[in-house]
């Protein structure tokens, strides 16, 4: 009789434990990552014609970086225009969401058409 009302006494528990498990929430069968998510946009600066283009890197829609010089070229070269800046900060971007290094190479620069070596 005594293990008859222990396992009545366990039939409630038992049915809460398989209804959570059947939860129809997504959120709760997938884990939450917080991975940082890097894009980058070409931008123009105020005022400015000669060397007016670079790129910002945004992480997760915040500001963290601004280029407006090519980068790995001794003093400070201009980007040629809006599609340079753009190329190269989409490069940025693609090396910091891979968990790499966002520097850039003269080697790179020379194989995105950015300069000619």
């Amino acid at each position: 009789m005594q293990n008859r009302l222990i396992t009545i006494k366990y039939i409630p528990l038992a049915i809460a434990v398989f209804l959570t498990g059947c939860s129809t929430n997504d959120t709760a069968k997938l884990p939450v990552a917080n991975i940082p998510v890097y894009t980058s946009l070409a931008v123009q600066r105020d005022g400015k014609t000669t060397g007016a283009w670079g790129y910002v890197i945004l992480k997760n829609d915040k500001w963290m970086i601004q280029q407006f010089t090519v980068p790995a070229l001794e003093g400070n070269k201009p980007f040629a225009g809006r599609e340079a800046a753009a190329i190269t900060g989409s490069l940025v971007a693609e090396k910091l969401n891979n968990g790499k290094n966002p520097g850039i190479t003269i080697a790179e620069l020379d194989s995105l058409g950015i300069i000619k070596k």
